[in-house]
């Protein structure tokens, strides 16, 4: 009769464990969470995350943990080098279905840089509406200024074929024509 070998991570016996579809979600969140650092994508903490939440989630072994906001989490750079000098992650070969978990966390992991990323457009759109709301306050000041002077110095008709051209342009074309029909204003006037 052969006896089982206890597995032993940092000393402790452990059990492997197959998670629940929610531990399963779960996990794919940490590794996803771990290689984003502080909203920026850091791909060199894939390789280091999945295995600190394949350990994590497969198996009952104590992880180190840290206190982090009053709220006690793994320890993931002590855990990391606890996992690498162990062969905890042989004994877990061939009960996780690596591939499929990499896919999910990639998966996972490219929708959040496309959220990012889509979010950083409307940032820099927002900004540029920003501008250029600024800019037209500033042109409308300016002609509310020369129409109290009776429109001295402006040319009504030039003015007016400003605002029709600038109806087919785009925001940065339109922030230029504003400016530049400011600047020859101040020159005039």
């Amino acid at each position: 009769m052969t006896k089982n070998k206890i597995k032993t991570f940092n000393g402790k016996a452990y059990t492997v464990r197959k998670p629940s579809l929610i531990d399963y979600a779960s996990m794919i969140d940490s590794i996803t969470d771990s290689v984003f650092n502080d909203g920026a994508y850091a791909p060199y903490l894939f390789e280091p995350a999945f295995k600190v939440a394949c350990v994590a989630f497969f198996t009952d072994a104590e992880l180190p943990m840290i206190s982090e906001n009053g709220k006690d989490v793994i320890d993931f750079i002590n855990s990391y080098s606890l996992i690498e000098g162990s062969g905890i992650m042989d004994e877990l070969d061939g009960i996780i279905d690596e591939a499929e978990v990499k896919e999910s966390a990639r998966e996972l992991i490219e929708y959040r840089k496309n959220v990012h990323l889509n979010k950083s457009k409307a940032d820099n759109l927002l900004v540029s509406l920003t501008l250029l709301s600024s800019k037209i306050s500033n042109f409308v000041d300016t002609l509310d200024v020369a129409a109290k002077k009776g429109f001295d110095g402006i040319d009504i008709k030039e003015l007016f074929g400003a605002l029709k051209q600038a109806a087919s342009k785009d925001e940065s074309e339109i922030v230029s024509s504003v400016l530049n029909f400011q600047e020859k204003n101040k020159k005039n006037g």
